[in-house]
């Protein structure tokens, strides 16, 4: 009998000390995708119109995460995410004349209009994160690792997209633990585009994200 109330509290204190290297969190990121120093056009057909697009001021990201304890000062984070990465720009064509074809102005866009062109992703990332300074009221980490995204959303004017993103990411994340499990953390990282956007566009869908969230140790 006792055997087995050894045995009982012995898997009983593995599993809490397998759930205390487990946490889970919740974020919202401000995302600024990085400014082009030219307008950049895409989807032009043979004919010689299309669309010019710029970043978009900001978008958002809001990521769920788990993290596993490798040891006291690293971690490896995992999760998924959702992200706006939506464009502006107008509809260009210099070919044509506006003055000749008068029927074209008037079935035609308006000549640069600003237009939104959305574009929506799923994102798995995988990284770690490597405490390098702690206190009681708060610990110092670097993050660095990799996203996978997949386009979930687009509009049509968006042409030869890729529907599949690789991107790297490093930045720097500061906690502060309350409550005895929880942390609240912010951090600011820059992501890099590291898989093309677009065939026969040189558009980088590259940003710096600012994030705020909160997590809870298990």
């Amino acid at each position: 009998m006792k055997k087995i109330y050894l045995l009982t509290f012995c898997c009983f204190l593995s599993l809490t000390t397998f759930a205390q290297k487990w946490q889970i969190s919740a974020s919202y990121s401000i995302d600024q995708l990085q400014k082009l120093d030219e307008l950049t056009p895409f989807g032009f057909n043979e004919i010689g119109y299309g669309y010019v697009v710029q970043s978009k001021a900001s978008n958002y990201a809001i990521n769920l995460g788990v993290q596993r304890q490798l040891t006291n000062r690293l971690q490896i984070i995992s999760g998924f995410g959702y992200s706006e990465r939506d464009l502006e720009g107008y509809f260009s064509c210099p070919v044509c004349s506006f003055t000749f074809y008068p029927l074209m102005a008037r079935l035609s866009y308006v000549p640069f209009s600003q237009e939104e062109f959305k574009l929506r992703y799923l994102e798995i990332p995988i990284g770690i994160r490597y405490r390098l300074w702690e206190t009681k009221l708060f610990n110092l980490s670097a993050l660095a690792g990799l996203r996978q995204s997949f386009a979930v959303e687009k509009s049509e004017e968006i042409k030869d997209l890729n529907d599949q993103l690789l991107n790297g990411y490093a930045g720097i994340e500061i906690g502060i633990p309350f409550l005895k499990k929880f942390e609240f953390t912010i951090n600011s990282r820059y992501q890099k585009t590291m898989s093309d956007f677009q065939k026969d566009s040189s558009f980088d869908l590259s940003l710096w994200s600012y994030s705020a969230g909160i997590s809870y140790r298990l």
